[in-house]
């Protein structure tokens, strides 16, 4: 088992020369899959304080979940880290797609402090957990997502909506308006 360059957390991962060219793979629990060269684990080093990591690590899950395992190369670290943190109905809507790809079915408890992945879906530093909940609670004013009994239990439960409203996401070709949020 490794350690992801970008986050640290639990990682596996193997070294290749791909096309002449050194990098490693890495599938990472909190950020996801991506290729990594080797000049820019060196560089990695300079993006190192917690608003990087998260925008990195969210860059990351964000072009997973388009269907891409990127490809992080010395110059675009930079391009990333230069990103503004998306705006709180775009991390609403990750939280939400995050949390119906963790638990399938409808009624599922899901503990966000125990969900590594969440924080690269929200770009929440570690140890935010009240900040994933306060998205979450956001989530619960619009009924798609229910924060059941004391939050600080971290706690969440997406709803039918909450689901129909990541089933609509999903589709192609539709008009994607949840949240109000138009993609």
């Amino acid at each position: 088992m490794n350690k992801c360059y970008i986050c640290k957390s639990r990682a596996t991962g193997l070294n290749s020369v791909l096309g002449g060219k050194d990098s490693s793979y890495l599938s990472c629990e909190q950020c996801g899959e991506f290729e990594i060269s080797s000049s820019a684990v060196s560089t990695l080093g300079k993006y190192t304080s917690p608003e990087d990591v998260i925008k990195l690590s969210g860059w990351v899950l964000h072009e997973n979940r388009k269907g891409n395992i990127p490809a992080l190369l010395t110059g675009r670290l930079e391009d990333i880290v230069n990103l503004p943190i998306p705006g709180h109905k775009e991390r609403m809507l990750s939280l939400l797609i995050e949390l119906v790809s963790i638990r399938k079915e409808v009624g599922m408890m899901i503990n966000v402090t125990r969900e590594p992945k969440l924080f690269a879906a929200t770009y929440t530093s570690q140890g935010g957990h009240e900040e994933i909940m306060g998205l979450a609670r956001m989530l619960e004013d619009q009924g798609l997502v229910k924060v059941p009994g004391r939050s600080e239990y971290g706690t969440v439960r997406v709803t039918s909506k909450g689901y129909g409203a990541v089933d609509r996401f999903k589709q192609p070709q539709s008009e994607k308006r949840i949240l109000g949020f138009q993609l």
